[in-house]
């Protein structure tokens, strides 16, 4: 047994009851656990601001001790943790949203990270969900399906492309933002011919050409319409202006 000079309880002299002290010859710290804390929280409400600026202080010039602690801490305690940050986020919803928002401003990198494993997460189950919905309804999956091909043509023939490609193994990737800032750079007409019919995606260097090297990425991609999609068949961008041009179009 051990008794604390602060409170004058005799107590079990643990670690449990007594902070770890290598200095001494028991090695254990001679206030106990209940005391130390209150007057270290009696001090923190005295000086509370000069203890958090002296803490700043040291935190930020090394910051990975404490780090490491905080980890191994919720690692050991992972329920009481998140109990613990529920509890201050409802009694502090403002702060909470205003700290969240500058961590999002501070760190957009690691924000889209964070967004697309969360993607990834949630997207096999999505997709295991809809493939069931699908199943059980044929003829409603097909009709929504047909409607959404009319309604973005396009995004389409996009999708069937990145398909096509990852079948070939084409480096490079074509997005739905690519495909806006090439309709938009073409005025919605076509790229050899500037009709403004019906748009399709085009390869300079076409996919069926693979010892030319063709790629699936904006810089060897055009939009261009039907006609002269299926005139231009496996001939490249060049070859088929001057084809163009030799027949007087």
């Amino acid at each position: 047994m051990k008794s604390c000079p602060s409170c004058g309880v005799e107590k079990p002299a643990t670690p449990e009851y007594f902070s770890r002290d290598k200095n001494r010859a028991c090695g254990l710290y001679p206030v106990c656990k209940d005391c130390h804390n209150a007057k270290q929280r009696a001090d923190r409400m005295r000086r509370g601001d000069e203890i958090r600026r002296r803490d700043k202080l040291a935190y930020a010039a090394n910051p990975e001790p404490k780090k490491e602690r905080s980890r191994e801490y919720q690692k050991e305690h992972r329920e009481e943790s998140r109990e613990a940050h529920q509890a201050w986020r409802d009694q502090n919803r403002d702060l909470a949203r205003s700290a969240r928002r500058a961590w999002e401003r501070a760190n957009p990198e690691k924000v889209r990270d964070s967004h697309r494993r969360t993607r990834r997460k949630g997207l096999a189950k999505y997709a295991a969900k809809q493939r069931a919905w699908c199943s059980k309804n044929p003829e409603k999956a097909r009709a929504i399906g047909a409607a959404w091909s009319r309604a973005n043509s396009l995004l389409n023939v996009l999708r069937t492309q990145r398909r096509r490609s990852r079948v070939l193994g084409l480096p490079g990737t074509l997005t739905s933002a690519d495909v806006a800032r090439m309709y938009l750079a073409q005025g919605g007409r076509c790229f050899y011919c500037g009709s403004p019919a019906k748009l399709t995606v085009d390869h300079k260097i076409p996919v069926s050409r693979p010892e030319l090297l063709p790629t699936n990425g904006p810089e060897n991609v055009v939009l261009a319409c039907g006609p002269c999609n299926a005139s231009k068949k496996d001939l490249t961008t060049d070859e088929f202006l001057a084809r163009r041009a030799t027949r007087g179009y």
